[in-house]
Order: C-alpha cells, then structure tokens, then sequence
C-alpha cells in the first residue's frame, strides 16, 4: 500500500481547500488542523505546495466552486 501524499493548499481571502495526490479532500472557511492531522497519520507527505488565487478568478472562472481535481485549474489563476 502506497502512503505516500502530495498536498497543495489553495486559499482565497476567506476560503481555503487542501488536495491530497490531487483530489479534494478538504475545504472550509479555515481548515481543521486536527482533521488535517487525523487525516496523515501513517501518511508520507512528499510535497507541500501553497496558492493563492483571487476571488475575482475564482468567481469568474470557476463560478466560486474549487474543482474536485487540481488539475482542473489553470495554473497562470494561481500565484
């Protein structure tokens, strides 16, 4: 069984999601830290990587909804 976990954290002003091997696995206002955490445990995480992307964006392009997959944004929306 592979444990091993890429994660990137996408926030806006006031929303924030985290993927996992670049699936949706949580968003919320501000994530839950002891969810995150109970979520890795005997989980190897090989990457992090943080983005920001405007509300404008994420309004205009994404009708305020982050997709299910990260591979689904356009990464030049992201900073």
């Amino acid at each position: 069984m592979n444990n091993e976990v890429e994660l990137i954290k996408v926030n806006t002003d006031d929303y924030e999601v985290l993927y996992a091997n670049g699936k949706l696995v949580f968003e919320e206002d501000s994530l839950n830290l002891s969810e995150v955490i109970n979520y890795l445990v005997n989980k190897h995480i090989v990457k992090y990587v943080t983005y920001y992307i405007k509300q404008n964006k994420l309004a205009e392009v994404y009708n305020w909804s982050f997709p299910n997959d990260f591979n689904e944004f356009d990464v030049s929306h992201l900073k």
